[in-house]
């Protein structure tokens, strides 16, 4: 049992070492000129896209794909970032769908706009 408490403490703490919170704001840009559209993808792609809306400033929107389970509480991230859970390791309808919007979303980013994509484990689905 101790053992296991042990090796319990480790993971945790390694896990809270590569957090978003953590790892994330040094090297977020600045706000843009126009928009910053995230996209965030992955299983951590909801709490990276939290903690980048938090740092960047200025006018957000965004898209969030995640995997079934691994998506914020609604209100923890901001209004204007869609959040939406699809099938992973095999992608399925859902992630089909929010592929197309995220193409659209990005297509009709502007020349004062930024794109600031974040990837994470999963965002190969």
């Amino acid at each position: 049992p101790a053992t296991r408490i042990l090796l319990r403490e480790m993971f945790d703490v390694a896990v809270a070492s590569v957090s978003a919170d953590l790892c994330l704001p040094a090297r977020l840009p600045g706000p843009a000129r126009g928009k910053t559209f995230i996209l965030a993808v992955g299983k951590a792609g909801a709490a990276m896209a939290r903690t980048a809306a938090r740092r960047v400033g200025g006018d957000i929107e965004g898209i969030v794909l995640t995997r079934y389970g691994h998506g914020l509480p609604p209100g923890e991230l901001p209004a204007s970032i869609e959040q939406i859970e699809a099938g992973h390791p095999l992608p399925d309808e859902q992630g089909l769908e929010a592929a197309r919007r995220i193409f659209s979303a990005v297509q009709s980013l502007g020349a004062e706009d930024q794109l600031l994509a974040l990837i994470s484990g999963g965002g190969s689905a």
